[in-house]
Parts: structure tokens; C-alpha cells; sequence
């Protein structure tokens, strides 16, 4: 007795999921007349009169079950990148190379803001510490602006309104220091040359020595004023219009007065 085994592939067309069984998913069947002719054509590639008859003939069916397919699950978009954006840094004292008034002002203005800037980030001590390395670069820078000669007897008015109080408080450390500025000048320059104003730490590279005389002359300067956010006459003078000064940078010294709007505290 021949015995012959047809897989054919059918798609499950239950509505109910739980009467689809083993015994759906495989049938016996037999086959009898036109259907056993057709089957027997089908596998033997010749007429089923041209085989020999079998006695009883028994077709397997395998109903593939779409249960065991494997299903590709959707892939997830690659996580994005994160590139981090920072200003350019900004370093140099505004207006140098301009004139001598333009170098003498930025000198200042940026001396100003740097220690604004240590101030506003939460390091009082940190900021009368800059305050007072600054004190002599900014009394010099002070006296050389005054000197030069501007437009006019009011701009030099209102120069002197708004940054002598910075200059009272430089004196203050100067003479507490002790000795000879020239190491702290030579180092605060080059925090003006170097410093990006966007980073609120300022670093000073002292020696010893040097370090201890700036901690007295940072420590006197808090005594006598306190800090800048604090010292009224400071806030008065940074509070007082100064329409002719300002004039005169936004012409003679642009970038000084670029930088003047985020100097005050």
C-alpha cells in the first residue's frame, strides 16, 4: 500500500482562537474518485489511470499554523545625538589697540566685571580676592583715563561719578597689601589678556608669599566695604546716568561699551 504525503501551507481563518486545536491543524483524509484522480496527477506527474491502483490510498494534510512564525518587531529609531553648545570664548581686555583712553576704560570695565562675575556665582571670598589683585591694575587704569583728553569736561565728570567708588575700595587693598604690586599687576594682567568671561572662576598663580599678602589685602577690603553687591556708594554710582560717557564709548570705543551693559552687579 502506497502512502503519500502532501504539505500544504493554509492560513488560519478561525474567528475563534480557542477552537483551533492539534486536531484542526492535522487531518487524515481519504480521498475518493475525481478528487483521488486529481491528488494522484498531482504527485506522480502522470494520469491516474497509467499508475497502478493502489488498494486504499491515504493523503496527509498539514495545516501550517501561523502561531509558530516569527514576527519581526519594529526596530526603534536611534537615540539622538546631544552636542553640547558653548559660547566662544571671549578673552582680552576691551578696546585695547583702539587708544589709550579705550585701553585705560576696558581695563577697568572688564576688571569690574570679572569680579562681578566670581561675585554673582556664589564665591564672596573668591571675588574680594580678584577685587584686590585687580586694585592696583584699576587705580592705574583709573589715573591714566582721567589724563586723557576727551570730548568734554562733562564726560570726564561722569567718569569720575561712576568709578571712583571702585577706585576707593582698590586703595583700600593696595594699602593693605604691603608690598610691591608689581607681582599682582603682572598676574592680573594676564587674567585680562586670558581669562574667557564666561567662566566664573577666576584662578590666580602666586607664589606663596605673594598668596598670604593678597589674603590680608582681600580680608581688609571686606572689612571696609563689604562686598560690591553691598557697598551703597558703589551702587549709587552704578545707578547714576552717565548719557555723555556713554555717548562717547558707544563712538570712540564700541567694544568697552558693549560689555559696560553687563558690568554692574
Amino acid at each position: 500500500m502506497a502512502t503519500i504525503a502532501i504539505v500544504v501551507a493554509v492560513p488560519a481563518c478561525t474567528d475563534d482562537e480557542t477552537e483551533a486545536g492539534p486536531a484542526a491543524e492535522t487531518a487524515a483524509v481519504t480521498p475518493t474518485g475525481p478528487a483521488l484522480d486529481t491528488a494522484l496527477d498531482t504527485v506522480t506527474g502522470e494520469p491516474a489511470s497509467a499508475a497502478s491502483a493502489p488498494e486504499a490510498t491515504t493523503i496527509t494534510v498539514v495545516a501550517a499554523s501561523p502561531t509558530g512564525a516569527e514576527t519581526s518587531s519594529p526596530t526603534s529609531p536611534p537615540a539622538p545625538s546631544i552636542v553640547a553648545v558653548t559660547d566662544p570664548p571671549q578673552t582680552g581686555v576691551p578696546g585695547a589697540g583702539d587708544d589709550d583712553y579705550c585701553t585705560a576704560v576696558g581695563t577697568i570695565v572688564l576688571s569690574d566685571y570679572l569680579v562681578g562675575l566670581v561675585e554673582a556665582f556664589g564665591d564672596p571670598a573668591g571675588a574680594r580676592r580678584a577685587e584686590a589683585a585687580a586694585a592696583s591694575t584699576v587705580r592705574d587704569a583709573f589715573a591714566r583715563a582721567v589724563a586723557t583728553p576727551v570730548a568734554s569736561v562733562a564726560v570726564t565728570a561722569q567718569f569720575e561719578v561712576r568709578w571712583r567708588p571702585l577706585v576707593t575700595r582698590a586703595a583700600v587693598a593696595v594699602a593693605a597689601f604691603g608690598s610691591d604690586p608689581a607681582a599682582l599687576e603682572r598676574e592680573w594682567g594676564s587674567v585680562l589678556a586670558g581669562h574667557d568671561r564666561n567662566d566664573p572662576v577666576v584662578v590666580l598663580s602666586l607664589d606663596p608669599g605673594t598668596a598670604a599678602a593678597l589674603d590680608e589685602a582681600a580680608a581688609a577690603l571686606d572689612a571696609a566695604h563689604g562686598p560690591l553687591t553691598a557697598d551703597p556708594v558703589y551702587l549709587a554710582a552704578v545707578s547714576t546716568p552717565t548719557p555723555d560717557l556713554d555717548a562717547l564709548l558707544a563712538t570712540r570705543c564700541p567694544d568697552v561699551a558693549a560689555l559696560t551693559a553687563g558690568d554692574a552687579v
